[in-house]
């Protein structure tokens, strides 16, 4: 009976620590509570990270890999996105609106004004056919990865410098995902004119960073565009992108792990500090000395009669001598 109200016992508080726990993680009603907006975002610094492949190609259109995106994807607008915040929903880029027929047919968009490339020339809706029609019918020597996905498409349209107009042979269901590809980079209609081949081996876009260098096996790196067609952004002055693979990758670990282990290394307080210093300018002790435990000076048996060696002794013995010292008559 004993055994089991003790068992009664431990689970009630164990279901008294489950309510609380719970009550805990339940949301909160907002009802009074104070909103607390987001931190405003502070411009500038410069974005470091790792990245396990090194691109063979700077070639949007002919490359298939997320790891060729990083480095890569922040010098080049899209004509749509897909929204972070939203995933799978799509938002524009470089379109500020569009429209789709209701048979699902025609595709028209409406670009931003104002948007330019990093060479500082207009980007119309020319470079956005230029670009398209390079993945739906790659000219000559010219690879396109995602070729087949965009078979649909039977004619692209530019009625103005702004509007760019798809038709398609028939209804394509994820045909706004595609259009929202982060491979689908927009060129310079011009740069693919005199070149076909030239984004393989040249970075030109109009995306918030610009091209600065591509050292070979070590880093990529960009800097803010300042006349991105997004006011104020984007916020970094840059960022690297570092190739690390194989033993590159432990040893930053192990770097990155001891860098954290120092960092949370408690340091030593000023007291402390001046304890060491003190202890480590004392004199050494002379053979059958004692060390005052008060005032910590070395004495050589000190006496009683001290006052250094009256208060060197331990309460303990100081409360047995008193014990055993007969009381004297007053």
């Amino acid at each position: 009976m004993f055994l089991r109200s003790r068992t009664q016992h431990r689970e009630r508080i164990w279901l008294v620590a489950l309510c609380c726990a719970l009550a805990l993680a339940a949301p909160q009603p907002s009802g009074g509570a104070e909103s607390v907006s987001p931190p405003a975002p502070k411009r500038g610094g410069t974005l470091v990270f790792a990245v396990e492949s090194e691109p063979a190609n700077y070639d949007c259109h002919a490359n298939v890999s997320f790891a060729f995106l990083h480095p890569i994807a922040p010098h080049y607008s899209t004509l749509l996105k897909f929204d972070a915040d939203n995933y799978p929903a799509v938002t524009g880029d470089l379109t500020e609106s569009w429209t789709v027929s209701p048979d699902k047919r025609v595709y028209s968009f409406k670009l931003r004004p104002n948007v330019l490339f990093h060479d500082g020339t207009p980007l119309t809706s020319a470079d956005v056919k230029a670009s398209y029609e390079r993945i739906v019918h790659p000219p000559e020597g010219v690879f396109s990865a995602r070729q087949a996905t965009y078979t649909a498409i039977a004619a692209i349209e530019t009625p103005d410098a702004r509007t760019i107009v798809f038709r398609l042979s028939w209804p394509e269901a994820a045909m706004l995902a595609n259009f929202a590809s982060p491979w689908n980079c927009i060129y310079s209609a011009a740069k693919l004119k005199e070149d076909p081949l030239f984004p393989k081996t040249h970075v030109l876009g109009s995306g918030p960073f610009a091209f600065v260098e591509h050292v070979k096996g070590d880093h990529w790196s960009g800097k803010r565009f300042d006349k991105y067609f997004l006011k104020d952004r984007p916020y970094l002055d840059g960022y690297q992108a570092r190739f690390l693979a194989g033993a590159k990758v432990v040893d930053a670990m192990r770097r990155a792990r001891s860098s954290r282990s120092s960092a949370a290394s408690p340091r030593p307080s000023a007291t402390a500090s001046r304890r060491r210093s003190a202890t480590a300018s004392r004199p050494p002790r002379a053979r059958g000395s004692s060390t005052c435990c008060w005032c910590s000076t070395p004495s050589v048996r000190p006496s009683t009669t001290s006052a250094c060696g009256a208060r060197c002794r331990s309460p303990s013995t100081a409360g047995r001598r008193r014990r055993a010292s007969p009381t004297r008559p007053t």
